[in-house]
Parts: structure tokens; sequence; C-alpha cells
């Protein structure tokens, strides 16, 4: 009955563990690591608290002493327990809130990327308007002195620097319009071939901040995808119009086919730009999605990386 009583205990304290450990995946913000490292520090414990017991039982004199050590044993190991657990509890919520801060600063610096990339595109635009007159002035000089294939090289040019760093978007949202203007024209840099459509309805319930940092996100995902590949094979394809009262967001671009999948079967990032911004992109659209009800849905082909997104329309406008 001594040992019997033992193990029933030991086993009692073991299901509870598993239990705590399975059943709470919320409170406990743990890595897989720091799980088990608890299961280990807290099934030691309890052996260690047992084996003393067991050496108590075999005593063969009963006393009320004896029963009060007994009673003080189970407690202490009680106590570790629960000593153990709370400092487990602690520690994986200050790691939950320390994972929180890092992600909210390292959105803050992608976001703060993304606005220095939309001053950069204007300031160009700025400088091309400002040297505009200088350029009409040399084609004047060129056609007045009768040199027309050299102004017509000199357009040429002119031309090509138009297309290379004045991609313009023009969608009525200037917000959105400053953000895709400088990630088509990054895209353009890196040779990468476009086709988009490009329509916003009235009735569209998502704020411009939100908006911004979906698209964005979505495109340097489908750059940093397409620099992967050889020149030639650099596509990317945009479309974002109403559909069956939704907005609908579609980009695909040219894959190797190569992806990489979370435990939970969820589609994780592959960039090798910056180590620290390691799936947040991803997660950063996913939330933005959940957020406003959306419905998003990736399809990874071996040629071919699309994503679908829709948002409800707000029909009261």
């Amino acid at each position: 009955m001594r040992i019997l009583f033992s193990l029933i205990y030991i086993s009692i304290i073991a299901l509870f563990v598993i239990i705590f450990l399975l059943f709470t995946p919320q409170v406990f913000v743990l890595g897989k690591l720091d799980k088990i490292s608890y299961f280990i520090i807290s099934t030691i414990c309890v052996i260690l608290e047992e084996n003393v017991l067991i050496i108590l039982l075999k005593q063969s004199i009963y006393t009320e002493n004896f029963f009060h050590l007994l009673l003080f044993i189970f407690g202490l190991t009680l106590f570790l327990f629960v000593y153990i657990s709370i400092y487990i509890y602690r520690l994986g919520k200050e790691k939950e809130k320390n994972d929180r801060l890092i992600q909210s600063i390292t959105i803050n610096q992608m976001e703060a990327r993304q606005n220095e990339e939309i001053i950069n595109s204007t300031h160009s635009l700025r400088v091309f308007k400002h040297d505009i007159m200088n350029h009409m002035s040399i084609l004047y000089k060129l056609v007045e002195n009768g040199k027309n294939s050299d102004a017509l090289k000199y357009i040429y040019q002119i031309n090509n620097s138009i297309e290379r760093t004045s991609y313009t978007i023009s969608t009525g949202i200037i917000p959105i319009d400053c953000i895709m203007t400088a990630k088509l024209s990054k895209a353009l840099d890196n040779n990468i071939s476009i086709k988009h459509q490009i329509h916003f309805p009235a009735n569209y319930n998502i704020s411009d901040m939100d908006l911004c940092s979906l698209i964005s996100n979505l495109l340097d995902n489908a750059k940093e995808a397409n620099c992967k590949l050889d020149m030639t094979k650099r596509r990317l394809q945009i479309e974002i119009k109403p559909y069956n009262n939704m907005l609908l967001l579609f980009i695909s671009n040219s894959s190797n086919g190569i992806y990489l999948y979370g435990g939970n079967g969820n589609l994780l990032t592959t960039k090798t730009s910056n180590k620290n911004e390691h799936g947040i992109g991803i997660k950063r659209i996913n939330e933005i999605v959940k957020k406003y009800n959306g419905i998003i849905e990736f399809d990874p082909g071996t040629e071919i990386f699309s994503v679908s997104i829709l948002f409800p329309l707000d029909n009261d406008n």
C-alpha cells in the first residue's frame, strides 16, 4: 500500500504536469526546448522527493512526528512544483512581451524605410522637373543648329530616364500612389517586368496606413522572390479592383518554387536580406487581413507564386 500510494502520487503529479503543458499554450508562451526543460526539471523534483518518501515509508516506527514529517514533505514537493510553475509562467509572459516589443520596433523600422523610399522617389521627380527646362534648352539648340539626329538621341535618353526613375501610379489616393510608385520603380530597377490593373472603389473601409503597409509588404516579397531568378524570368502582376462586393488584391510573381513552412503548415518567408525581419512581413499581412475581416489565400506554384486577398466593401456608403 505504501509503494502503491507513492506511485499514485507520482502519477497524479506527472499527469498534472502534462495537462498543464498541453492545455495552456496561451499561458506558456515558450519554445519547445523551454517546455521540455520545464517538464524534465519538474519530473526530477518529484522523483527526488518521492525517493525521500519511499525511504521514510519503509520506517517501521509510526509516530505523530513521522506523519508531520510526511505532511511536510508532501507540502514541500507541492510548493516547489508550484514555485517552478509560477517562475516559468512569468518567464513566458516576459518572453511574450519582449517578442511583441521587438516585432513592434521592427515594423516601425520597416515602415520608416518605406517612408524614406517615398521621400526619395518624390525627390527624384522634383529633381527631374527642375532639370526639364535645361533638357528643353539643349533640345532647342540641337534642332536650331540642324542636329536633328543628335536631338532624337537625346530625346531617347530622356525617355529612358523617365521610364526608369519615375514609374508613376495614379489612383487618386496619394499615400497609395506614393508607396506603389516607389516600390514599382525599384522593381523596374531590378529588371522586373510589370503588369498592373488598379482601381480602388470609393467604399473600401481600410485605413490608408494599413493599406500602404499591406501593399508594401506584398510588393517587397514579390521583388525578393523575383530577384532570385534570372533577369529574363522576372515578372510581376498586380490587380486591385472591386469583385462581387469585395475589394480584390491579387499579386503574382515569378518564383523558384522553393518555399518554407512552419510547424502549423503556415507559409514562412524565405528572405535573406534582413534576418531581423524574418517572418514579420507575412505576419503583418495576416494581421491586417484579420483586422478587416478579410480572406487571404496563398498559391505557391513551381514557377508562379500568387496571393489573393478579399476585403468586404462598405455597402453603407
